[in-house]
């Protein structure tokens, strides 16, 4: 994790820890017997060559990155689980017929910079180098530059590794629905398709004590109505829509003064294209 001692576990892509966790997760790998490789971006392929049909791949793992504070098994259930199932297969039976894999995806939370899929957009050759070249992260550090720093680069070559006959991904739930209904596995039927917006209102900054109420022109208390009246909305519209407003940024900041500047973002995920 980015933050030892804090709750959660905080990985995000093409920092110090995520590198940490490549590197251990390669070394498992190779000492299983593995072929370990690294695509353009930071992907990492750890393959068993099959005995009698190599050229088919079956392929299990997930993401590496985690959001901030993130729960233990989010995403690294998927590669640990990957990694014990093939361990015991190749202790109990042997070589293997088909060829195993075990992906860890570079990225796939969008918790560093205002991205997502980096790592399953690289894999299967979606990426666009245009969308990424001029975002930063919330300290102002360029993806182009923190991507260097790690040793990585674009992809400029076609996807090696997509060629798969199948492919599994053991993740935790991160929602109530299983353990409400008393079940211990669900089979995904749909993925969720999402858009982000980060929404800037400008007010007017004035004195919290000598400013009447209708005289303000509070960015905070615009950005309440939008927020409360959208959030109705979705809940009128009924499951399985989802509405975030997961970060505010307030200026100045100060209790004894009326906002005159507000950022905040707004997540909004479903399952229907439309």
């Amino acid at each position: 994790t980015e933050k030892p001692g804090e709750q959660g576990v905080t990985r995000p892509l093409y920092t110090k820890s995520w590198k940490q966790a490549l590197f251990a997760l390669r070394q498992r790998f190779e000492k299983l017997g593995m072929t370990v490789e690294f695509d353009q971006v930071g992907n990492l392929i750890a393959t068993v060559e099959g005995c009698e049909k190599p050229e088919s791949i079956i392929a299990c793992g997930s993401h590496i990155d985690t959001v901030s504070r993130g729960g233990r098994f989010d995403g690294q259930l998927g590669i640990v689980a990957a990694y014990l199932a093939i361990k015991n297969l190749l202790t109990r039976y042997g070589k293997p017929k088909k060829s195993l894999r075990i992906i860890c995806l570079a990225e796939e939370e969008g918790s560093r910079f205002p991205y997502v899929f980096w790592g399953s957009k690289n894999f299967f050759g979606l990426a666009k180098k245009e969308d990424v070249e001029n975002i930063c992260d919330s300290e102002g550090v360029p993806f182009e530059t923190a991507m260097r720093e790690a040793g990585l680069n674009y992809q400029t070559t076609q996807p090696k590794f997509a060629n798969l006959e199948a492919w599994i991904e053991l993740h935790i739930e991160q929602g109530p629905t299983l353990y409400s209904n008393h079940e211990d596995l669900g089979i995904i039927t749909s993925i969720a398709g999402q858009h982000r917006w980060d929404i800037h209102l400008k007010g007017v900054q004035n004195h919290a004590g000598t400013t009447m109420m209708s005289y303000r022109h509070d960015a905070v208390d615009c950005m309440s109505h939008i927020i409360a009246k959208n959030l109705d909305k979705a809940k009128q519209a009924g499951d399985p829509l989802v509405l975030t407003f997961g970060r505010i940024s307030v200026v100045p900041n100060q209790v004894n003064i009326v906002p005159g500047e507000v950022t905040f973002s707004m997540n909004c995920r479903h399952t229907d294209k439309a």
